[in-house]
């Protein structure tokens, strides 16, 4: 979906969980979105996710033919990586400027970050107008290799207290290049939605859902144009309990079965699948 949006590879994990809303008082500084709101767990084979603690624990089962999970992980895999890999910089700004305390600025918060190993300076503005939390990243790049970015907006943010957005900019690109809609109830109730923004290029309208609602996970992909030019719809939805699942592609539905029983191919069984 997003793999033209290339930036520099890292791995940050992101783990602070915040409150969503803003605080009434207006003394009080306002408090950020989830972390999560930009995070989504991915579906994995022959592992059992936590949502809420992002780990993944190995379960060993008897050998059986898995073509099925296999196919789903590849048909979300290029397009997680794409979007994870867009996002690496801005999760990592987040994460290290909510660590601190902001000071006051006129009607604004600002939250300041300097990550000198990195060589980035991250200046994270916020503030409120109607109820609704405005945010600016800007960032400034401290070493020969980033240095072009000089207070550059990496990402702003429209945020209610339990839905709202993130815009991401790159540079070099006129204009957005990725927005995420998000809407959170909980850690496991929430939906992500990424969208490709860019514009005159490859990859623009491409969309990614994700929810979690309880156990059962769901990604949906957009190709706004696939290899033969025309829009396509696929989506995976699992258990993150059991490790059961489903793929629905235009060209079939394949399902596959439990942690427990290798998650092996099954045919899809009557009603809803996977149960929780």
């Amino acid at each position: 979906m997003t793999h033209r949006l290339r930036r520099p590879v890292a791995l940050f994990v992101v783990t602070t969980a915040l409150a969503a809303c803003p605080r009434p008082e207006d003394d009080d500084e306002p408090a950020l979105p989830p972390s999560d709101t930009m995070t989504f767990f991915e579906l994995k084979e022959g592992a059992k996710s936590a949502e809420t603690t992002g780990q993944a624990l190995t379960v060993t089962a008897a050998a059986a033919d898995t073509s099925n999970v296999k196919l789903a992980i590849a048909a979300v895999g290029l397009v997680t990586a794409e979007v994870n890999l867009a996002l690496l910089w801005p999760r990592t700004f987040i994460a290290g400027v909510v660590s601190t305390r902001p000071t006051r600025d006129g009607d604004a918060w600002v939250w300041k970050r300097t990550f000198p190993l990195l060589g980035w300076d991250a200046n994270l503005r916020g503030s409120i107008a109607t109820g609704r939390l405005a945010t600016e990243m800007r960032v400034t790049g401290l070493k020969p290799d980033n240095s072009g970015y000089q207070n550059f907006l990496w990402y702003t943010g429209d945020h209610g207290a339990k839905e709202g957005k993130w815009t991401v900019f790159a540079q070099g690109q006129t204009g957005a290049v990725l927005t995420i809609d998000w809407a959170r109830q909980a850690v496991n109730d929430k939906e992500l939605v990424f969208t490709n923004v860019t514009t005159g290029q490859d990859g623009s309208g491409d969309r990614l859902v994700y929810s979690i609602k309880g156990k059962i996970a769901t990604m949906g992909i957009h190709d706004a144009r696939d290899a033969t030019g025309q829009p396509a719809d696929s989506s995976v939805v699992w258990s993150v309990e059991n490790g059961s699942g489903k793929i629905t592609a235009p060209s079939a539905t394949l399902c596959w079965d439990t942690l427990a029983n290798g998650q092996g191919n099954i045919p899809c069984p009557a009603g809803a699948w996977p149960m929780p």
